[in-house]
């Protein structure tokens, strides 16, 4: 028997024969991310059979609470020593907690642009690791709106701020497109838990995510959003919104052009085509604001300037014209 095939073996016993009690501990022994470094060809993925050890321990856990519905968290410790309420059943779960890592490149990008005393927005915070590594880079003098329109990331979200005694996030309960009124929220199942969108189109490529649930939530622009807020400056936006991301720049240009911040967003296709938009549309956005589109180098993690022929797939930065991105290490 190979030494690869004992430890399954091992794994799979320890989990069929522990108490849930041990179970917990050992999973909770294990909930400490990497060190923050970039990692260019970094990907949201199933980890293979040739993983080290303790990576595969870890997603056997991860398998066992999402085949017995287990809803209870563990506390997992983060950069900047944060710390986060994680839920072993879902995708955010699935990077963070087993691969060790949630976007390493974009955390990267914020850690060479976050300055104390600045102002983010991050729309579709879900359970708020972008908020979270904001509001400690920028300090107490800084600010944080998380905008979140699902009650059940919003209270998580909400969890992971006080269980850090963070005092300079704001959460709001909204979401953020080119009008100002209500919209229906369709959430998703607890396995994609946060990739929760607003009356979606079903489209090819699109996985299916969403269950029964829907809530109706206050839909606002980013131009209203900061008006209300009264605004002094905004230094950085980040749009996760699933698909929404063109229409909430295109209610965002008063605020954008004031302030000039620098946006990081998501660009995929299959999401952009559940609000009926595609990466045309969302080019098209970014260029009607002065802005230019960057993109994370698969080989090095630098940012370089995206290519029409190739197109952006992902998250991308999107920043005025004439911007230089920061060398990042």
């Amino acid at each position: 028997m190979s030494t690869a095939t004992l430890a399954a073996r091992l794994r799979t016993t320890f989990l069929e024969r522990a108490p849930d009690r041990v179970i917990r501990f050992v999973a909770a022994s294990l909930a400490r991310g990497r060190r923050l470094a970039l990692d260019p060809d970094w990907q949201f993925r199933w980890p293979t059979d040739d993983e080290p050890h303790l990576t595969l321990l870890r997603r056997d856990i991860w398998s066992h609470y999402c085949d017995n519905a287990t809803d209870v968290p563990i506390v997992f410790r983060w950069y900047e020593g944060l710390r986060v309420r994680v839920f072993l059943d879902n995708d955010l779960s699935l990077g963070l907690y087993v691969l060790g890592a949630f976007e390493p490149n974009e955390f990267v990008f914020l850690r060479r642009i976050l300055e104390p005393g600045m102002v983010m927005l991050d729309a579709g915070a879900n359970e708020g690791l972008y908020s979270l590594y904001a509001a400690r880079r920028i300090g107490n003098d800084g600010l944080v709106l998380a905008v979140e329109p699902s009650a059940r990331e919003l209270a998580r979200l909400k969890a992971n701020i006080e269980l850090n005694r963070l005092r300079n996030v704001t959460p709001l309960k909204l979401a953020l497109g080119s009008r100002v009124g209500d919209a229906h929220l369709r959430v998703a199942v607890a396995r994609h838990a946060g990739m929760n969108t607003l009356n979606p189109t079903i489209s090819p490529g699109t996985p299916d995510v969403w269950g029964d649930l829907q809530e109706t939530v206050p839909l606002d622009t980013i131009d209203a959003l900061v008006a209300r807020c009264g605004l002094q400056r905004l230094d950085v936006i980040k749009l996760d919104i699933e698909g929404s991301e063109v229409d909430a720049l295109e209610g965002a240009h008063s605020a954008v052009s004031r302030f000039r911040p620098t946006i990081l967003l998501e660009a995929e296709g299959a999401r952009l085509a559940t609000q009926g938009r595609s990466k045309e549309d969302l080019v098209r956005a970014v260029a009607e604001i002065g802005y230019e589109l960057w993109v994370f180098d698969r080989w090095l993690g630098q940012l370089r300037r995206a290519e029409p022929s190739s197109g952006v797939d992902g998250n991308a930065i999107a920043a005025p014209r004439g911007w230089r991105p920061p060398v990042m290490s």
